[in-house]
């Protein structure tokens, strides 16, 4: 008891609501705007939330503030491209070229460019950044599917083929997410969406896109890749989509 009330291990803490949190630090932001830190804590969940304007707000502030780094302007290109609907525009693809120029072994910043050249048509310079891309990974990593879809995708585009995952990431790019949550897909489409979600380190967006999934699709049998896929990066099957 002489302990304060947050220090005390017999008491739980107070279950704090998250609009309320979001709004005291939007205020404190608001009085104290060079806090690198709250920046640092709000920009993933106004991106968790939707929110991405004000992510790509707070994304900048990073910037700004604590100075360019690949994740964060990769974290901004991010929001941007999400801003606009799922189009990945010049400011973002920028942004992706200077964070992959800083570290030349940053996956997410190389992965969207390669996916940028694919739905470009450039599909030439599209098979060496995929295959740049993969040389980066161990083979066991949630985003080497989508990079062999994407290698495969450039490949046959380079040789005039026509092949469907060539659309699949082209939609990715460009508003896959509002798709399916207007209209469904097929379970392979759910799954490429788990899996751009993880690879953007969007670990909630996933979860909910793996809830949207199974709701969609019930059958276990039909879910095995995509469930595999979440047991694997530690999304839960929820009871409400089941």
């Amino acid at each position: 008891p002489a302990h304060p009330l947050l220090a005390r291990t017999d008491v739980p803490p107070p279950e704090l609501d998250l609009d309320d949190a979001i709004l005291r630090i939007e205020t404190q932001l608001a009085q104290t705007p060079d806090d690198l830190r709250g920046w640092t804590v709000i920009a993933p969940v106004y991106m968790q939330l939707g929110r991405f304007a004000d992510a790509a707000r707070a994304y900048r502030r990073i910037v700004e503030l604590g100075g360019a780094t690949a994740d964060s302007e990769t974290d901004l290109g991010e929001a941007l491209m999400m801003a606009n609907g799922g189009t990945a525009g010049d400011a973002s693809i920028e942004l992706f070229r200077s964070a992959a120029a800083r570290d030349a072994r940053h996956v997410r910043s190389r992965y969207y460019l390669a996916s940028e050249a694919t739905r470009s048509g450039d599909f030439a310079g599209a098979v060496a950044a995929w295959t740049e891309v993969l040389a980066l990974g161990e083979g066991d990593e949630p985003w080497v599917a989508g990079a062999e879809a994407g290698l495969a995708a450039a490949q046959a585009g380079a040789s005039g083929e026509v092949q469907p995952d060539a659309t699949a990431i082209a939609d990715m790019v460009e508003g896959l997410p509002t798709r399916l949550a207007d209209e469904g897909g097929s379970i392979e489409e759910w799954t490429q969406l788990v899996r751009s979600r993880l690879v953007q380190g969007q670990v909630a967006a996933a979860q909910s896109a793996y809830d949207a999934a199974r709701s969609a699709h019930p059958d276990p049998a039909v879910r095995r890749e995509l469930d595999v896929l979440a047991a694997d990066n530690g999304l839960v099957a929820t009871e409400a989509s089941n």
